[in-house]
């Protein structure tokens, strides 16, 4: 400090009866409506993403804010990250899963050796938006998520058939455009 600044530092002080430092570093206090702002900003944009996320960039820009201020604001306003994963819906068959149980049975009492004759069929759904292996989506909330985001099943894919039997050799595949 120079001998100028500590003369004007004692007369200030003889003043007012106060040096006029702070202990420590102060940072600014944040307005409440950037608060509401950011709050709101946040919560519009992740209900407008297909898949309920959003990113600090995104939002700064919107707001015309600092990367910085955002990311601070996210941590008062306990805007926490989670990855989530797309799970699909399986359509609703409870149906004729009894009606193949009550058959099975049925046919399992009139020949033993039956299950082993059982056609095996198995198919899988490909997508061709990469739906199934997008595993990195972020999701800010303000609590722990443990719902299940859910996404239709049938959608732009390539549908595989398989199928066999243990008495019989594989069949080829045969492939189905949805």
């Amino acid at each position: 400090m120079s001998e100028r600044a500590l003369k004007n530092m004692m007369v200030k002080f003889e003043i007012t009866l106060q040096l006029g430092v702070l202990p420590g570093r102060k940072r600014k206090r944040i307005d409440t409506t950037v608060e509401e702002h950011i709050a709101s900003a946040v919560v519009e944009a992740s209900s407008e993403s297909p898949n309920g996320t959003y990113s600090v960039p995104t939002i700064s820009r919107t707001l015309d804010m600092p990367c910085s201020t955002v990311r601070h604001m996210r941590k008062i306003l306990n805007f926490y990250m989670y990855k989530i994963h797309a799970v699909q819906q399986k359509p609703q068959n409870l149906d004729t899963r009894k009606i193949f149980e009550l058959e099975f049975h049925v046919r399992m009492a009139v020949d033993d050796s039956w299950p082993w004759d059982l056609l095996l069929m198995n198919k899988a759904h490909l997508h061709l938006n990469r739906q199934v292996n997008s595993h990195n989506y972020r999701i800010w909330l303000t609590e722990i998520p443990h719902a299940v985001h859910v996404t239709a099943l049938h959608n732009t894919t390539w549908t595989v058939w398989c199928r066999g039997s243990l008495l019989h050799s594989f069949s080829g595949h045969i492939f189905l455009y949805n």
